[in-house]
């Protein structure tokens, strides 16, 4: 109602809180988070390589396809300095490159660290105390490299999950043409 009568002060008010600072403290939000997704038994970069790694291997023809159909530019580039339009301009000399360097750096051998890097912020949920931990979700974002790379093995798994009817005939979430609302 407020955005149809008075769309200045409505902007006005959005853009100061959204720039307030949170209630919670980075170091606590840090510990809290430790405490549930850090599992000291899991090793650090284990890697045993594919097999069959040209199998999977990403072509230049599929990283122009993600880009081109639902690739968002807009979006934040993580702890990366580069930002992601620069992919969508690539050409295909640069996707070919591109593609090499996934295949040597992420099937054929562990990813690089900083592919596995993630700026991770909390968002406050809106409700509860906000000085709580609890009331916070975190949200990563990875760098332009890795967004596309993923984009590519979810779109491949998806596609893989389908085509071996492995979702059940009641399932609606994270699938394409469905919906989760009767």
């Amino acid at each position: 109602d407020m955005l149809k009568q008075r769309p200045k002060q409505f902007w006005g008010m959005l853009r100061q809180n959204a720039t307030k600072e949170m209630a919670l403290s980075t170091v606590d939000f840090v510990k809290f988070n430790e405490k549930i997704f850090f599992d000291a038994s899991i090793a650090e970069d284990e890697f045993t390589p594919l097999s069959a790694a040209p199998k999977f291997h990403v072509s230049a023809g599929e990283l122009e396809s993600m880009l081109a159909q639902n690739f968002k530019t807009d979006k934040s580039s993580g702890l990366s300095d580069m930002p992601l339009h620069i992919l969508k301009h690539m050409g295909p000399a640069g996707l070919e490159c591109l593609a090499h360097l996934y295949n040597r750096s992420a099937i054929d051998q562990l990813a690089p660290t900083l592919w596995r890097t993630s700026k991770v912020t909390p968002l406050f949920k809106g409700k509860g105390d906000a000085t709580l931990p609890e009331n916070y979700r975190s949200i990563a974002v990875a760098p332009p490299l890795s967004k596309l790379f993923m984009a590519v093995m979810n779109r491949r798994i998806t596609q893989h999950a389908k085509d071996a009817n492995l979702h059940a005939p009641t399932q609606a979430g994270f699938m394409e043409y469905h919906s989760t609302i009767e």
